[in-house]
C-alpha cells in the first residue's frame, strides 16, 4: 500500500530513527496504538502530510517521503500506524497558499459547530475568496 512519511531535514523522526531510501523499520510488538512505539506514522497522501505536519510532527523543513507498508493497523482520521514501512523515495511536497489552508481549515470544521460568530466570518471569508466563488459557481451549474 502506497502511504507518504515525513522526516525531518536530518531524514529522521522522532527519537532520531533514521529513513533513507528503501529502508524498511518495523514497530514494537503490542497493541497498535498511534503515537507509541507500536506504529509507524504515516499519511494516506502527499498532501495530508504536509498539511497536518503543524499539528503533528511540526519540523520546521519536513522532507516528503513515498513509503510502503503492507496493512494500517489504525487510524484516527489524520494520521495513519503501521506495523512496518518502507521509505522508497524522497518526493516533492505539495505547497500550498494560504487562502487554500484557510479554506481547508473552514471546510474540516464538523457542521455542528455552533459559533455563530465564527460561522458568519467563515462564510463571509468564503464569499471573497476567488477560489472558492469559482468552486460554488461550478457547483451551482452542475
Amino acid at each position: 500500500m502506497r502511504l507518504y512519511k515525513l522526516t525531518d531535514a536530518q531524514h529522521q523522526t522522532y527519537g532520531g530513527l533514521q529513513w533513507a531510501a528503501g529502508v524498511t523499520h518495523r514497530a514494537a510488538p503490542g497493541p497498535p496504538v498511534l503515537c507509541t512505539r507500536t506504529v509507524l506514522h504515516a499519511y494516506r497522501s502527499a498532501e495530508e502530510a504536509v498539511v497536518f505536519n503543524p499539528i503533528h510532527a511540526a519540523f520546521p523543513a519536513p522532507i516528503l517521503w513515498e513509503a510502503e507498508a503492507p496493512k494500517i493497523l489504525v487510524e484516527d482520521g489524520l494520521k495513519l500506524g503501521v506495523r512496518e514501512l518502507t521509505t522508497l523515495r524522497i518526493v516533492p511536497a505539495p505547497q500550498f497558499t494560504l487562502n487554500q489552508l484557510v479554506r481547508f481549515a473552514i471546510y474540516t470544521v464538523p457542521a455542528s459547530f455552533q459559533n455563530e460568530a465564527w460561522r458568519t466570518w467563515a462564510a463571509a471569508w468564503l464569499r471573497k475568496d476567488p477560489a472558492a466563488r469559482v468552486a460554488q459557481a461550478a457547483r451551482a451549474a452542475a
